[in-house]
This record gives structure tokens, sequence and C-alpha cells, in this order.
């Protein structure tokens, strides 16, 4: 969505370029309304479809011309009374089940004469959805594309399942017991767990008595007897255990080069020929192969997940790996997909994003779905502290100058892809002047053309026509601080994802700035 930088820096009102927003059209954070004499019957729908997605400006006052299907200001004739019937139905829980709109960033803008009314919505908190209309959970929407969706039943049950106060993952198994999970798996467990953990007093101990320490076990308070978590079943039960408390269970591993006689190169799917498909036996069988794939010089040894001298970027693959178990909803049918292409790596598991884009590659608390899962790995390394992982991926991006990891989010599933090649090969640029700009920015991370003045000693009007070429091929984007540009690597052309970039480069000058 257009907005002006003032939002960046901690300005409350935010200047919308409305023309903008009225070329761009509708998108999956803009809707516009006609609302000329009331709030239209439809609108709560949109407020109610963003909440749930990912945000949104609802825009009243704006109509379509049918012809050639642009948009057109027509204006709000009442506005206090197109706001009082949207308050009154924001604030009555028989309309919608919890009020998403803060009346403080609501907006009348006049525009020639008419006004206009912006009405921001935030994506509210997983532990607040799902929001819906009329007292009827089934009239629970999403936002997709340019239109508002009623919900699967699926999709409302995975909502509530993030909502519950009890993670999925550390609730027992009943009628399951230590008979269910796989000797053979644990044994390999133990043994990284002994390599690991030198004197570790739960080395000592019983499996039993070491599957309770770890909370892949946990004693039924209700009748005394000892279950799995469905933790400890997902990492080290049988494929047939599995298969019977969760039917929809399937990982996958595909190598996206064709043979001769269109198979995949490469292929893990359970076939019985390589263990039992737990998570545990899954991660190791797979990790290894997406090492073996790797355009990476490191010289690493045999056996490396766990060695202090692991280069960066498999560590990056390390964490996008783990980061895909641990937040991944295992009663969706999504399941876990990972799939290696010639130039990334693309991880996908069922379940939404819990936390907001910008706080997910700032590393901010990842607040795992599984934390027991989390914990089990993190035993043996095999993932970093809460949000720590994120950043870690970063750093090798940043170190290789790769290209910078793409996130997509559904209602249902989550992909993350991982780019390892060059930022700048991925960019069809031929020109020396070109390339050295773009070297600069991907060093500083953002520049100014004064900077680039002083550094590559040519003329200002030859570094403007320079910038003008790279804005044009959309390999850089800008925006304004003062009376200068700010110009910085374009990473990702999605039009909800390219306000990260202005906010990420942004906060860099200011701490720039304050350095100065």
């Amino acid at each position: 969505m257009c907005e002006c930088v003032c939002e960046l820096i901690g300005v409350k009102m935010i200047e919308y370029d409305i023309q903008k927003l009225l070329l761009s059209g509708e998108s999956q954070s803009v809707e516009f309304k006609e609302a000329k004499n009331s709030f239209p019957k439809d609108g709560m729908k949109t407020i109610c479809s963003f909440a749930n997605t990912n945000n949104g400006l609802l825009i009243l006052g704006v109509s379509e011309n049918t012809k050639n299907k642009d948009f057109y200001i027509s204006g709000v004739n009442n506005s206090d009374k197109v706001l009082d019937e949207l308050y009154s139905l924001l604030n009555n829980p028989k309309k919608i089940s919890r009020n998403v709109v803060n009346e403080e960033s609501v907006q009348i803008t006049n525009i020639k004469g008419k006004d206009i009314i912006i009405i921001p919505v935030n994506k509210v908190n997983y532990k607040e959805k799902p929001i819906y209309l009329n007292e009827n959970i089934a009239s629970t929407y999403f936002r997709q594309g340019t239109g508002d969706f009623r919900c699967s039943q699926e999709q409302i049950n995975a909502m509530l399942r993030d909502s519950a106060k009890e993670s999925f993952d550390s609730t027992l198994v009943q009628d399951f017991s230590i008979l269910d999970l796989d000797k053979e798996t644990i044994n390999r467990y133990r043994e990284k767990f002994d390599n690991i953990n030198a004197e570790h007093p739960f080395s000592k101990l019983d499996n039993e008595q070491f599957l309770l320490k770890i909370n892949a076990l946990r004693r039924d308070r209700s009748d005394n007897k000892v279950k799995p978590t469905v933790a400890g079943l997902l990492i080290f039960g049988t494929h047939t255990a599995i298969k019977e408390f969760i039917p929809h269970y399937n990982v996958e591993y595909v190598l996206k080069e064709f043979t001769e006689n269109n198979r995949f190169k490469d292929r893990v799917i359970y076939d019985g020929t390589w263990g039992e498909d737990n998570l545990f036996n899954f991660f190791y069988l797979v990790i290894e192969k997406l090492y073996l794939t790797l355009n990476d010089n490191s010289n690493i040894q045999e056996n490396s997940i766990n060695r202090i001298g692991i280069s960066k970027l498999r560590i990056a693959i390390r964490e996008a790996f783990v980061n895909s178990l641990i937040h991944s909803d295992y009663k969706s049918e999504k399941g876990i997909m990972v799939i290696r292409y010639s130039d990334r790596y693309i991880f996908t598991n069922g379940g939404t994003l819990r936390i907001d884009l910008r706080d997910f590659f700032s590393g901010a608390h990842s607040d795992p779905r599984n934390y027991l899962i989390q914990e089990i790995f993190r035993f043996l390394n095999l993932c970093e502290k809460a949000g720590t992982g994120i950043p870690k991926i970063m750093e090798a991006v940043k170190e290789s100058h790769l290209k910078y990891p793409k996130l997509q989010t559904k209602l249902d599933s989550v992909e993350f892809t991982l780019w390892d090649t060059s930022l700048i090969d991925n960019l069809d640029i031929d020109n020396e002047y070109e390339k050295k700009i773009l070297e600069l920015i991907i060093e500083n991370r953002f520049v100014t053309r004064e900077i680039l003045e002083e550094k590559l000693k040519i003329h200002k009007n030859t570094i403007l026509k320079y910038l003008k070429k790279l804005v044009e091929k959309q390999a850089i984007d800008k925006f304004r601080s003062g009376r200068q540009y700010v110009y910085f690597i374009a990473q990702n052309q999605d039009p909800e994802f390219q306000k990260y970039n202005h906010i990420d480069a942004m906060y860099s000058l200011l701490e720039e700035m304050k350095r100065k």
C-alpha cells in the first residue's frame, strides 16, 4: 500500500497517495467501495477479511467505471453519519466478534471537494482469531486477491487450534504408549544427544525416563499411564502410529530436475525403504541431500550438521528446514514439502504465519506453533534460540550477496524460499557502472546519490542516469528522505511486501544519521 515515509519515523497520521492507489486499483490489501449516503452492506465482510488475513485499507467514496474498469472518487455525502454507522457496527458484538479498527487511524480526506474515508485494518493476533460476523463462526472471511471469501471449516478449525492455550504438540496421545515409538529412532537420537551433551545426566537414564525428561513422553495424571506427547510421536513414532493418529500426515522432498523419462532426479516419500518417516528420520535424510546440492565451496567434513565450522549458508538451510518443522500445523492437510530447484530451496508447511512479516525477518520472538518439537530438536543443536534463526539466515544471505528470501503466506500454509544464487547474477545487468552501484548498495544496504559520487568519482548526472535505468529495470527502488532520495535493492516485487523494504531502509538510514 502507498504511504508516505512519515509513518516510518513514528508520526501517527499517515498520508496516503490516493491517486497512486486509484491507479493501482484493488488488491490483496486495498478495497474500494461506494458509500455516498451510508456504510456499505458488505463493508464488514472486507474488514473481517483483512483482520483474518494480513492488513488492508478499506476506502469509502470510490466507485468503479464499469466500462474502463478504473476507479474514481465519487465521494461520501455525509462522512459523520457513515462513520457513526461504522463504529456502531464495530462495537456491536452481535455484528462482529471483536472491534478490529482503531478509531484514531481512520481518516476523512477531501479531494477536489469530495470526501473519502480511509479505514486501515490490521491483522489481529492469532490468539484473537477467528474474527467472524453476526454471531456465526461460519461467517469467517479471508482475503485473497481482490475478493473476500468465506473460510472453510478446516480453515476455521486451524484458527481455533492456534488460539487454544495449550499447543497441539504438548497434548497427550490417548491410547498410545512407548511401544508406538520406533526404538531405532530413539537410539539414533540418543547417540547424537550423547555426542553433543557429554556427561549430561539424562544420558544415564533408560529410554522411558529419558523420553520423559525431554517431554516426548508424559505421565497422564488422570490414569497414571505414560503416554507419548504429540511431539514425541511425530519425532520418534512409527509410520503406522503417526498415520493412525494423524491420517493426513505427510513429509516429502523433491529435487526438481527431470530425467529423460520425466522422472524427478531425486525424491523422498515414505516407501518403507529408509526407516520410519518420523520428523527425526526425515530431517536427517533430507538435510544431507540438501547439503549435497548446495552451491557452496566451503570445506565441510563428514557428519557436519552440528560442526562449529559449518558454513553460514548451510546453517541457513538447516534453520529454514527446522523452522518449517517447528511451525507446521500437523493437523492441516498441507504437510511438509521441501523442494530443491537449481537456484533455490522452498520449504512449505501447513499453518499460517503467527507473527508480522517484518517481525519475522527482524528476528522477533518466533512464537513456535510446536514448542516441544523445538525443544527436542534444540537438544541436538538443530535450531537456534527463539528469534535468532531468521537473523542467521539473513546473515548468510548478506555475506554471500544472495537474493533475499521470499515468504509467501496463505491462511493455511507458509512457503519460505531461500536462494543460493548471487543477487547481481539474477539481474539483467551488463553495464560495469551499474554493477558497481549495485555492489555498493548491497554492501551498505542503502545509498544516496552523494555517496555514489564520492565512491565512484563520476558526475552526478551520470550517476542519476544509471540510477534511473536500475529503477526502470526494477533492480533497485527508492524513497525520498528530506531533499534527497535513498536507494536500495528491490528484493521483492510483491506490493504487499514492498513496504517492508522501505521500512528496513528507513530504519537503517535513521541509525546511520544517529551515528553521524
